[in-house]
């Protein structure tokens, strides 16, 4: 039998996740494409709108709380000017009213189309990524 880890009202998030349920009210639809990121592959990029709401309940040892999320995100191919697509995540823990765990993620992402250099191809990305962590346990990292 393997011992148990010394856990507490604060470290409990190591923990396996509770029962979640994820539910699409706009479901991401991927586009079948080649020579965005890489040569002779097939690459699937979103496209269109989506919404994703996902919720639960967690029950351990020291904690009953309620867990919702909320994921929108919306990605386009313009032909001048390229593909954009931009997203932004919001969830946290609810415990008596209180928020914890709290997490607020965006995105955007650019890519123009392929343009002729010489006898190359060639495209620019623009990637900007932000995370923001609410009402964590204090010895809680992001990795």
């Amino acid at each position: 039998m393997r011992p148990r880890s010394m856990i507490s009202p604060t470290t409990a998030f190591k923990l396996p996740p509770g029962d979640r349920k994820p539910g699409n009210l706009l479901p991401e639809i991927l586009i079948n494409t080649s020579l965005i990121y890489s040569y002779g592959r097939t690459e699937d990029i979103p496209y269109g709108y989506m919404v994703e709401l996902l919720g639960g309940r967690e029950n351990n040892e020291f904690k009953w709380r309620t867990y919702g999320g909320l994921k929108m995100s919306y990605g386009n191919i313009f032909t001048r000017i390229g593909y954009i697509y931009g997203g932004v995540t919001l969830s946290a823990f609810y415990n008596n009213g209180r928020a914890e765990q709290g997490l607020l993620q965006g995105s955007f992402r650019y890519f123009t189309p392929l343009m002729q250099v010489g006898r190359s191809k060639v495209r620019t990305f623009v990637n900007f990524y932000y995370t923001k962590g609410f009402n964590r346990y204090t010895d809680e990292l992001f990795t």
